[in-house]
């Protein structure tokens, strides 16, 4: 066995990549109970901004002891053939459902929340005594639009989405 001479640590080795946080801490936590040292190099993260995420296309990896490679794969791909390919019934049923509640939803604010931010950037831009007044009052209603096309556009998406799913296989 290979040790780090910084650290008197085993060598560890990548034995995984993944690109969601979901399946790095599943597979985190199965080698883990495992009794393997598990080691991520989160490439997709910077700690220096809070933990956001950098890079969409990024991939994270899994190291362990160069000792456990051999086991880890194992355990990994017999993880990650468990995982069903496609979605059952209730899944999609439940996908569909939430869809069309976000659907719903995203109708009324498309509408109201646009409608509601002119009325107050008209109310700023009529009461404001200032020049301040009447700034606030155009920024508002620029907010508004872009609010409402983003919101439109969502909507939009939603509904590929819903249509998708009633739609019956081929």
């Amino acid at each position: 066995m290979a040790i780090d001479s910084a650290s008197n640590a085993p060598y560890m080795v990548v034995v995984h990549t993944f690109k969601t946080e979901a399946e790095g801490e599943a597979l985190e936590a199965l080698l883990r109970e495992s009794g393997i040292h598990v080691g991520i190099i989160r490439q997709s993260h910077d700690s220096a901004f809070d933990g956001l995420m950098l890079s969409e296309g990024a991939t994270d990896r899994i190291l362990v002891p160069e000792k456990d490679l051999d086991k880890a794969k194992g355990l990994i791909e017999e993880y990650l053939q468990s995982i069903p390919a496609a979605d059952d019934a209730e899944t999609v049923q439940w996908k569909r459902e939430l869809a069309s509640k976000r659907l719903r939803m995203n109708r009324a604010g498309t509408w109201i929340l646009p409608l509601c931010m002119v009325a107050f950037g008209l109310w700023a831009i009529t009461k404001g005594t200032e020049a301040w007044g009447q700034l606030v009052g155009l920024i508002v209603i620029v907010l508004a639009i872009v609010v409402f096309r983003s919101m439109r556009e969502r909507y939009r998406q939603d509904q590929k989405i819903v249509s998708g799913m009633t739609r019956k296989p081929d």
